[in-house]
């Protein structure tokens, strides 16, 4: 970028009681090489005194913006109020439970400003509590839709230091352009948490643009910590979501082809969790009913991702990406994804 120019890029952090973290995530933030900055708190809800925190430790600095939302939006919609509350060329996610380190926003906005085909990139991201082990250095997903994180918790012994290609990046720590946002359209609200940034991700692959893991820089990542004060039922949300990403972003033939391979998985877990009388046997059925219900919006949304949006098909994408399943009966005993 001449004369290391770097455009404006809105910074969204979505907060929900993380006043004990949040305050070194904006450190980190408002401390960055980058001074070309609008961050965005969303607060979902909080009723810890984080927003109270915020305003008096950083409500001074004209780049901070804060939005409350009256109850917990969720993830997805959350990061949607951010985005339509920002005017930067690059939207940047963090969480609020990150830290970045200080040319984190410099390096993410260099690799986009150099290639436009490059919709999504993602820095490398670091446990918090074991600096020198993963968290994830992309997302990747098999043809079934079951999604996994490159390295996660697996020791950095330099083995992730070249730039490259990953299905989706995780929201913890990524940036993307808002001319794609504008064009595949914003999360979807649907998804309260997990599978948001795959889904969006997918479609910003099924727009052509390509979506990067830069090992140039890092995040430190407090795994899980807003989820773990909400307990949330994981299994229901997994499940849930993936199905209606598998309805959405395959064309038609794949979509029954590995929707009905999917649901074969899910089935048999369904029977095992049922037998050992496991709760999750109950997510499960919730999960696949609320698809069977949803199914006449999904499939309206389904339909302007195929007409309107897709410019590349299925087979670039499961060949140069996505990641290829055991074949079944194996799939039955191998459900975990590895791709490390």
């Amino acid at each position: 970028m001449p004369g290391d120019y770097i455009p404006l890029v809105s910074v969204v952090v979505l907060n929900f009681n993380g006043k004990v973290l949040l305050g070194r995530c904006l450190t980190s933030i408002f401390n960055s090489d980058c001074k070309s900055l609008e961050i965005i708190v969303v607060d979902n809800g909080s009723v810890d005194g984080s927003i109270e925190f915020t305003k008096k430790e950083f409500g001074n600095d004209p780049r901070l913006k804060i939005i409350l939302n009256e109850s917990n939006l969720g993830v997805a919609e959350g990061h949607n109020v951010g985005i339509r509350h920002s005017r930067g060329k690059y939207i940047a996610f963090l969480d609020n439970d990150t830290q970045i380190s200080s040319k984190w926003f410099n390096e993410l906005v260099k690799a986009l400003e150099s290639d436009p085909t490059i919709g999504a990139v993602q820095s490398k991201i670091m446990l918090m509590d074991k600096k020198n082990t993963f968290d994830s250095t992309g997302g990747f997903i098999d043809y079934y839709g079951i999604s996994c994180e490159r390295g996660n918790c697996i020791q950095d012994i330099g083995q992730y230091e070249n730039i490259s290609e990953i299905f989706h990046s995780k929201c913890s720590a990524m940036i993307i352009r808002r001319k794609v946002l504008d064009e595949i359209g914003f999360f979807d609200s649907r998804y309260f948490t997990h599978y948001d940034d795959t889904d969006l991700c997918w479609r910003v692959r099924l727009r052509g643009y390509r979506v990067l893991y830069i090992p140039t820089t890092f995040a430190y990542h407090n795994v899980s910590f807003t989820a773990s004060n909400l307990k949330l039922d994981e299994t229901y949300y997994l499940v849930k979501n993936c199905i209606t990403t598998l309805i959405k972003n395959y064309e038609r033939k794949n979509m029954f082809k590995y929707l009905a391979g999917f649901l074969l998985l899910e089935l048999t877990r369904m029977m095992y969790y049922f037998f050992r009388r496991d709760r999750r046997s109950t997510s499960l059925v919730k999960a696949i009913v609320w698809n069977m219900v949803h199914l006449r919006s999904t499939w309206r949304m389904r339909i302007k991702i195929q007409c309107t949006l897709r410019r590349v098909s299925d087979g670039q994408i499961m060949k140069g990406i996505m990641i290829k399943p055991c074949p079944f009966p194996l799939r039955l005993l191998y459900r975990i994804v590895r791709c490390n």
